[in-house]
């Protein structure tokens, strides 16, 4: 018996081998992938500008309370620079009024601690004397009409003790306190001229001669008792048209003509004399 010979065993199959991927697919390859992350880099910073953009609407539209921390911080930055600005105007402002204030008051004070004596302009009768009386507490009416310069013609101006002109409010209510206002009120300035030795005869400087003229008009027949300080009681009589020294003047006439009040304006000046020939001198030195 004869032992048959084992079948040889049937040898493996040799696996394939894989395909060798050429260097040239490799290269694609590698080309395909960068492209893939530069799509991908390139959606992600496509959503970062959307989100950007969004929260940028999101920080105008919502109040400053439901701001995340990080858009209110940018907002108070922002803010804040507005604000100093402003704070910086506000601050530049104050300090030019306050300049300015403290420059006029300097201006105001320098001005009030330089005294300043303002006197009326003296009128200068020509061809006459001047002479000051002072005036004190005991000077009235009589004071005046006792004066005597024996020159030809003298001007009298009262001054105060300082030889300051009186004003003539003041002058009307020492002499003549019953003249009326509306003769008064145009008078800037009252001075006297005695005459050889008479009693000194008023002249007042006027402002508004056509106004001065129609209160005199109005009030004629209270003259006579205002002036009694100055001329003495005068007789009662009527006040006519009078041409003197080419004047118009209104003269009083009575049974006694020597002592007609008598009265006219010129050149600005109101004279009021007790004749009509003291009239006739004293407006001869005073045009």
């Amino acid at each position: 018996w004869v032992e048959p010979e084992p079948e040889p065993e049937p040898e493996p199959e040799p696996e394939p081998e894989p395909e060798k991927v050429s260097d040239k697919t490799e290269e694609e390859a590698k080309v395909i992938d960068k492209d893939s992350e530069d799509e991908v880099s390139t959606d992600k910073q496509e959503s970062t500008q959307e989100d950007s953009a969004k929260e940028q609407e999101l920080e105008k539209t919502t109040p400053p309370a439901l701001q995340s921390p990080r858009q209110a911080s940018t907002s108070t930055a922002v803010g804040e620079l507005t604000t100093n600005q402003l704070t910086l105007y506000i601050l530049g402002g104050i300090l030019f009024v306050l300049t300015a204030l403290f420059l006029t008051w300097a201006i105001y004070s320098a001005l009030e601690s330089t005294p300043t004596t303002v006197q009326p302009a003296r009128t200068q009768t020509s061809a006459a004397q001047t002479a000051e009386m002072i005036v004190d507490a005991n000077y009235t009416a009589a004071t005046l009409r006792s004066y005597n310069n024996q020159a030809a013609s003298t001007q009298i101006t009262l001054v105060n003790e300082d030889r300051e002109i009186l004003p003539s409010a003041f002058v009307f209510e020492l002499l003549t306190p019953e003249l009326h206002s509306d003769i008064k009120r145009y008078a800037t300035e009252v001075h006297f001229i005695q005459v050889n030795g008479s009693v000194p005869q008023l002249v007042i400087t006027i402002t508004d001669p056509i106004a001065v003229q129609g209160a005199l008009l109005q009030h004629e027949a209270e003259l006579t008792a205002a002036l009694a300080g100055l001329y003495g009681s005068m007789p009662v009589g009527t006040f006519t048209d009078l041409t003197l020294n080419g004047i118009d003047t209104r003269s009083l006439q009575t049974d006694t003509p020597a002592t007609a009040l008598t009265y006219g304006i010129i050149a600005g000046q109101l004279i009021i004399t007790s004749t009509p020939e003291l009239f006739t001198t004293v407006s001869a030195l005073t045009n």
